[in-house]
């Protein structure tokens, strides 16, 4: 199993294109909410 802790995805150095498109995806998943995603599990 893969999980994903913390509500930020990017670094300090992150573009603003990167900014975007991580918070983007935060906002669509569990991570935004909860702080916690799971990515994957086998």
């Amino acid at each position: 199993m893969d999980a994903k802790l913390g509500t930020v995805l990017f670094g300090p150095d992150a573009s603003e294109e990167k900014r975007k498109r991580m918070d983007k995806q935060a906002h669509e998943t569990t991570t935004h909410e909860t702080g916690l995603r799971l990515t994957g599990c086998q």
